[in-house]
């Protein structure tokens, strides 16, 4: 579990920049200011993979649970295919926050529509499309599950 480890170490390192810095603006600290965003900037390195990597986690007690299969988590993030594949069983994870307010950003659009088709073309007998956002999860269901009947559209916070 070095990742938990290292997500741990950032979690610390931004606990202490809060309670170092103060991230006030003023018209007399701007360049203070940008210097701390760039530290903050430095501490978050690569926060997009911590969050699949913790949003990866929930689906596996789910699949667990609902079908009695193991999952690894051993795959990197941003590796072709699917997130999730065993047996009768596939997945993709979102961390996926919508740019607009009801819909998503175009580049998002193309990457979701994607995912979609490639777990409505799988022959497994479970399809999932796991998000871990409420707004996201609401997109999808209005928009995109009549097209992608198959898929189980999952929140894992919820």
């Amino acid at each position: 579990m070095w990742r938990l480890r290292e997500i741990n170490k950032k979690m610390e390192n931004l606990k202490a920049f809060f309670l170092e810095n103060d991230l006030a603006i003023k018209e007399d600290n701007v360049k203070s200011v940008l210097r701390n965003f760039l530290e903050l900037k430095t501490i978050m390195k690569n926060i997009d993979n911590n969050f699949h990597y913790l949003a990866s986690l929930a689906p596996k007690s789910y699949l667990k649970s609902k079908h009695g299969v193991e999952i690894s988590l051993e795959k990197a993030t941003g590796e072709g295919g699917l997130d999730i594949e065993t047996g009768d069983v596939v997945g993709e994870i979102r961390t996926t926050v919508p740019c607009g307010k009801g819909d998503f950003g175009a580049n998002q659009k193309i990457n979701i529509r994607k995912d979609l088709t490639r777990l409505k073309l799988s022959k497994a007998k479970h399809k999932y499309f796991f998000v871990i956002d409420k707004q996201a999860e609401h997109i999808l269901r209005r928009k995109y599950s009549k097209n992608y009947p198959a898929v189980t559209i999952v929140n894992l916070l919820e």
